[in-house]
């Protein structure tokens, strides 16, 4: 978050007592972020700022957010309450260090939202006079979504229920900034087992957002990339106008990855079709990393792909 000339890094931290997980926001201050270092982290002395999670709240309470609010600043963190379920709360400050407790969102209409028992990563962005709250239910599918409407004090009122933000099988944890730029982990919690030496999981392209016809909608953010992995940086990038069926095939000529766009849907390695717009589809690979935009920006899609050799092309199917 940016104050004037500084920059400040919140946090989460995690200690676990006696079998008793014990969790704390915290916040670090970056000097020089443009500097050749990549700046310098000093944890602030009066850490933690808000020490523990409230009464009603288990120690599943993590991941602050932080947006601009009338006069001061709004604080969201995921949180699970003792009857293990998923909530997020709210915090006030006017400093950015003295938080003050004002309650759990409240949905005005329960119906639309999804189950879970602790809601992770929530992102709190306005767009105008609307708000859009991202978060990540973790259930049995742990599927990243936002939800469309309007924040007044405790009360969100539901415009677009509960939608999905990536209709890919490696999206998790995003973080968005003020400027309304999103970038997300391609990763998911407890999926670790993949084909590669010494690390796993990777992030996605930026992603920039805006509402258009009451839904949150991306595209990859060229330019915040550096010079040198810009657009044309990438191993294969494609863009498509109406309908089609690509390949990714890898230097071997083996297919590891197909995309059919026509008719209203547009569906990825033979997967169920899902509702998207006819019109340009950009296809994206680098790496291990797939991702696909569709729909005008509806439609946002990321995958870990594997193949037996370095990416060689997309490839038009008959």
């Amino acid at each position: 978050m940016v104050d004037g000339t500084d920059v400040w890094l919140f946090y989460t931290g995690n200690l676990k007592e006696d079998g008793r997980r014990i969790p704390s926001q915290n916040r670090v201050r970056v000097i020089d972020p443009s500097g050749p270092e990549g700046g310098i982290y000093v944890r602030d002395t009066d850490n933690p700022l808000i020490a523990d999670s409230p009464e009603g709240y288990t120690g599943h309470f993590r991941d602050p957010h932080i947006s601009r609010a009338a006069q001061g600043w709004r604080m969201v963190i995921g949180a699970q309450t003792e009857d293990e379920r998923g909530a997020i709360v709210l915090y006030y400050s006017q400093d950015l260090k003295q938080w003050d407790f004002q309650g759990e969102l409240v949905f005005d209409d329960p119906a639309q939202l999804p189950g879970g028992y602790m809601w992770e990563c929530p992102n709190l962005l306005t767009f105008g006079d609307k708000h859009v709250l991202i978060f990540c239910p973790q259930d049995e599918t742990d599927r990243c979504g936002y939800i469309i409407g309007t924040l007044d004090g405790l009360i969100f009122h539901v415009e677009r229920g509960f939608t999905l933000l990536d209709h890919g099988t490696q999206f998790y944890a995003p973080q968005a900034t003020e400027e309304n730029i999103l970038l997300g982990w391609m990763g998911m919690p407890a999926h670790d087992e993949t084909p590669t030496q010494g690390w796993v999981h990777t992030l996605t392209i930026p992603r920039r957002l805006w509402l258009e016809n009451n839904y949150l909608c991306q595209e990859p953010l060229w330019s915040a990339l550096p010079e040198t992995r810009g657009r044309e940086g990438f191993g294969a990038t494609i863009d498509v106008t109406g309908e089609g069926a690509y390949a990714l095939v890898d230097a071997t000529g083996a297919e590891v990855f197909r995309v059919v766009q026509g008719g209203g849907t547009i569906s990825f390695n033979n997967g169920e079709p899902i509702a998207c717009p006819d019109g340009e589809m950009r296809l994206i690979a680098d790496g291990c990393a797939v991702e696909v935009f569709a729909g005008g920006g509806r439609i946002a899609a990321a995958f870990a792909v594997f193949g037996d050799a370095a990416w060689q092309a997309w490839e038009p199917l008959e």
